[in-house]
Formats: C-alpha cells, structure tokens, sequence
C-alpha cells in the first residue's frame, strides 16, 4: 500500500498495476499484548498474519480492508511455507508448538 502520490505515478508508467492506496482511517483492537505482522500471499491476495494473543488475518477485497480471526490460540511467528506435501500453507508458531495449515 502506498500514499496517493504513488499511486499516480505508478499508473503512469506505462501498464504498470496500479498501488492500491489506502482511505479512510480505522482503529481496531487486536488484542492486549505487543504484536508481530507478517506479509504473504493466499490466493494471489497479499495479507498480514498478526500474532499475538488474537492471531488475525488482513487482507483487501472489493476495495476494504477486512480482519479475519484465526482460531488457533496464542501465536508468535508466521510465515509462508511450500513443500509437495504442504503446498501454499502458513506455518505458525508459538514457544512451544509448530502448526502449519491453510486459510
């Protein structure tokens, strides 16, 4: 996501995607404890893992930013994760567990 000015320029250079740009500003409470963000892709679609002790899912459709709980418990670290047997799964962790799955 970029400032508008970005986005201008961007679709101004000759086929370029255009930067999705954000809007209006929104508050939401995820939780009581400090944070981790983590980017990947599902689908095609660009997302933020937020571990915490309410792990959640960001994403954008039809021009929204949408919040998507993951009941999963307390997760600290996300990241993407590819193999034969797991293919475009999320592998998830905490101090003591490894989860890998997929949305």
């Amino acid at each position: 996501l970029a400032p508008p000015d970005a986005a201008s320029s961007s679709s101004s250079s000759g086929g370029a995607d255009p930067v999705p740009v954000l809007g209006a500003k929104k508050k939401v409470a995820l939780g009581t404890q400090p944070i981790g963000l983590s980017p990947f892709r599902n689908n095609g679609v660009a997302c933020v893992f937020v571990a915490g002790d309410r792990p959640t899912v960001i994403y954008s459709s039809g021009g929204k930013i949408l919040y998507a709980n993951v009941n999963v418990g307390d997760m600290s670290w996300a990241c993407p994760f590819h193999s034969e047997l797991f293919p475009d799964c999320l592998a998830l962790a905490s101090e003591g567990s490894l989860l890998i799955g997929t949305l």
